[in-house]
């Protein structure tokens, strides 16, 4: 396989698509998180939204970034939510990518621009969260720190353990 398919596969893994060819520079975002992203892995070069030469990343590189982080929150509604086209669609709550940046990721940019590039570059799928859905470890650590607190104080007084 080739590097230029292998890479088009990294960007689809992400969700990714059709992200323009601009770089970026760190003045654009109130955002710490990305701020520290530019700063940390810069190359000198020419950001296409202020028209200054500056310290600038790839928005590619960038949108990796941003995906890896909305990954960890966030997935496409068809791996794990009901679907019934009678009802309407998606039996719960989904976004669009605009929903999903603008209202529930709270990004800010200036000017406008970057916002829609960074729309624009995420696959149009339906968005949602999936821990409302079903439980995750730390949901599962909770209740079984509960179940042995409750044996501990109402069922049992003392706690043997068998050492081998």
């Amino acid at each position: 396989m080739g590097g230029v398919k292998q890479r088009w596969l990294e960007l689809e893994s992400r969700n990714l698509s059709s992200i323009p060819d601009k770089n970026i520079c760190a003045k654009h975002f109130e955002d710490k998180s990305i701020n520290r992203f530019i700063k940390q892995n810069y190359q000198d070069g020419f950001c296409d939204y202020c028209g200054k030469e500056l310290k600038v990343v790839p928005l590619e590189d960038l949108m990796e970034f941003i995906m890896d982080g909305i990954s960890n929150f966030y997935e496409d509604a068809a791996n794990f939510m009901s679907y019934n086209s009678r009802e309407g669609g998606y039996l719960g709550e989904i976004y669009t990518p605009d929903e999903l940046i603008q209202e529930h990721i709270e990004l800010h940019a200036e000017p406008f621009e970057v916002i829609e590039d960074i729309v624009n570059s995420i696959e149009d799928i339906a968005w949602a969260e999936p821990d409302l859905y079903y439980d995750n470890i730390k949901d599962d650590l909770e209740f079984q720190w509960k179940y042995f607190k409750d044996i501990i104080k109402h069922k049992s007084r003392y706690l043997f353990f068998i050492w081998r």
